[in-house]
């Protein structure tokens, strides 16, 4: 019996070629933004005083916004939100051709948006600079202009994979965020772009996992009543967290002028975080802290340490919590670059934490509440369910908790998805 020769198609041997450098490059440039960010936030934090009032840093954020805000509207001359919106009409419209400076600007303004104060994520900003080195880096190595147009998607994937460490999550986002229409052959690509991406970053992070919870943990049948009830508890917050960061946005971006925008949104930003300094930036640190049970972080609460008492870490949480979606959106609207896939994160981690804080005699582990708690806020909140479950597993490397994660993610998903349907101001 004589086998068939194996025909190797030399196009699809060079578009692979093309996604290893395009994802080898946007990875090193998660872990530039990464450097960045902690660079500029070691130095704006220097001198904060867990225990005093730190009014100063009612202007930081100011100063920040409107740095970004110059730099945007002078030198780069582009559009910086709604990036999501973007890059499907880039897509849609099979530009394929991103400007250079866009590889660059989406992470200086980020980095500048954190470090200064701004809450929320890095990973929008890294999505669109994902893009615009998958478009350059294809133009650059000569692939036809026909194809241009996917890189842009499947640079925005491999920003995600290299951001949260989750290559699964990253294709994911490209489905039900970015929704493209993939082929076989884009979705291999997808696929060797994200993996080489997250490959990349995790290899210069030093091999380590961005959240590390207990190997021991495993699931448990009498967990699955107050998982339940976690999702659903998130899903009712993920439905507040849209409305009211929404109506924040509608107030400040009914100001005519780009300065007093910048103003209005730092002023803002800088007076919740006098409330609660947690607020600041990324909050992996928080989180981190919160997943071992250390609640030191959450209870710096700036002028509000004046009340101490019993109750005071409650307050702390549920002032956060309340918090969170109005400082995502002040940053992001006012001329900060944030995203919005962290702070999700984020907040679902402390709504699980108070949870257990709450009702201390919950069967459940603390870090598993959290842990699912995240995936739940994400799907609730940006309505990417798949996309949730998988960047919670591979950002912790809990793969034994793909069950109740799933679970809670799916309650939460179908209780914000139907609240939002009642409230157009709270849709995505």
């Amino acid at each position: 019996m004589r086998l068939r020769s194996i025909k190797i198609n030399r196009e699809d041997v060079w578009l692979a070629l093309v996604a290893t450098v395009a994802g080898i490059a946007i990875g090193g440039a998660a872990c530039l933004l990464k450097w960045l960010i902690k660079l500029i936030s070691e130095a704006v934090m220097y001198c904060f005083n867990p225990d005093g009032n730190n009014l100063w840093l009612v202007l930081m954020p100011v100063i920040g916004i409107v740095i970004v805000g110059f730099l945007v509207r002078k030198v780069i001359k582009l559009p910086m939100s709604d990036v999501t919106a973007i890059m499907q009409n880039d897509i849609s419209s099979d530009k394929g051709r991103m400007p250079l400076r866009l590889v660059f600007a989406p992470i200086v303004t980020c980095a500048l948006t954190l470090g200064f104060g701004g809450s929320g994520g890095a990973e929008s900003p890294i999505a669109y600079s994902g893009a615009a080195i998958g478009s350059n880096v294809a133009r650059l190595m000569r692939v036809r202009p026909e194809r241009l147009s996917a890189f842009i998607g499947l640079g925005a994937g491999a920003g995600i994979a290299a951001i949260f460490q989750s290559p699964i999550g990253g294709f994911f986002y490209l489905v039900e965020v970015i929704r493209m229409k993939m082929d076989v052959r884009q979705t291999l690509m997808a696929g060797a772009m994200c993996l080489t991406a997250y490959l990349t970053a995790y290899a210069i992070h030093g091999f380590n996992l961005l959240l590390s919870l207990d190997d021991a943990i495993s699931f448990r049948w009498e967990m699955m009543p107050w998982l339940l009830l976690l999702g659903l508890g998130i899903g009712v917050y993920s439905f507040y967290y849209q409305t009211s960061g929404k109506m924040v946005r509608a107030g400040i971006r009914s100001l005519r002028r780009p300065l007093a925008r910048n103003v209005v949104s730092g002023l803002a930003m800088g007076a919740m975080l006098c409330l609660f300094p947690a607020l600041y930036g990324e909050g992996y640190g928080v989180l981190t802290d919160v997943v071992h049970g250390l609640f030191g972080s959450v209870a710096h609460v700036g002028v509000l340490h004046l009340f101490k008492g019993s109750k005071l870490l409650i307050w702390s949480m549920a002032g956060i919590l309340a918090l969170k979606g109005m400082a995502v959106f002040a940053s992001n609207s006012g001329g900060g670059v944030v995203g919005t896939f962290t702070p999700s994160l984020f907040a679902g981690g402390l709504f699980g934490a108070l949870m257990i804080y709450l009702f201390p005699a919950i069967p459940v582990p603390e870090d598993v509440m959290v842990l699912c708690g995240m995936g739940a806020a994400l799907a609730g909140i940006k309505q990417c369910p798949v996309m949730a479950i998988f960047v919670v597993v591979e950002l912790t490397g809990m793969s034994q908790l793909f069950l109740p994660v799933t679970l809670t993610v799916l309650v939460a998903f179908a209780v914000a998805n139907f609240l939002m349907r009642f409230h157009p101001c709270a849709s995505r």
